[in-house]
């Protein structure tokens, strides 16, 4: 499959536009085969301003390629160095992962993820209280795209 570059350039905009809201470019999987270097600066260069990952490899070859704008890992990594290094957001799934990143002294910014019917990754809604509370007694900082 090749790609059109004006396309994805366009898409991006239109659907910007039509939603008035800031999009967030998964570009997991090599972009999904197309080319994670290629596809994140062509978004980039059209004003992308958040990038998500699956794993800190992907992340770091956008830092190689001079992505600069904040990248989500969806991984659930222990490495929270290279995190920190990579400027990265966590996302969270789990009150349990939760639990676990809380317990570092290491600054994190993170995302909640909900899973609100799909019986997908995420925290049910009546944990959100819970989630709060580990939040407010930790180092982490919630990141809102």
């Amino acid at each position: 499959i090749k790609i059109n570059k004006e396309n994805l350039r366009h898409n991006y905009l239109e659907i910007k536009s039509k939603t008035n809201k800031e999009i967030i470019a998964v570009v997991k999987g090599n972009a999904y085969g197309h080319g994670i270097k290629e596809i994140s600066q062509e978004l980039a260069l059209s004003g992308c301003k958040f990038f998500m990952v699956a794993s800190i490899n992907e992340a770091l070859q956008l830092r190689k390629s001079l992505i600069l704008s904040p990248i989500l890992l969806l991984e659930n990594t222990s490495d929270l160095k290279s995190v920190l290094a990579l400027k990265l957001t966590l996302s969270i799934m789990s009150l349990k992962q939760l639990e676990d990143i809380s317990k570092t002294k290491i600054p994190l910014s993170i995302q909640l993820f909900f899973d609100l019917g799909m019986k997908r990754d995420g925290l049910l809604p009546y944990e959100a209280l819970e989630a709060k509370k580990i939040i407010s007694h930790s180092n982490l900082e919630i990141n809102e795209p």
